[in-house]
């Protein structure tokens, strides 16, 4: 509704919106603002907690993927990772 009234008026014809946009300031509602807040909070904190579980998972395979070498190779990879830093 919206965008035909701008597309009107940027047209140049003398159409009369249905609808009267109002002019004072928006206040949102407590409990909308709660609302928000909470929705806000939860995509944060699920976020964290995928972010956390992908690092755990990560340092998983990793630990068991040393657990396969012997203990001449792993220190030899890790000299060699050391080195390239």
């Amino acid at each position: 509704m919206l965008l035909l009234v701008i597309s009107q008026q940027l047209a140049n014809s003398t159409f009369l919106p249905m609808f009267k946009l109002p002019a004072d300031h928006f206040n949102a509602a407590t409990a909308d603002v709660w609302t928000n807040l909470l929705y806000f909070v939860s995509l944060t904190l699920a976020l964290s907690v995928s972010s956390v579980c992908i690092l755990g998972k990560q340092w998983i395979r990793e630990y068991q993927r040393d657990l396969a070498v012997s203990s001449g190779d792993a220190l030899r990879v890790r000299q060699a990772k050391y080195d390239a830093l």
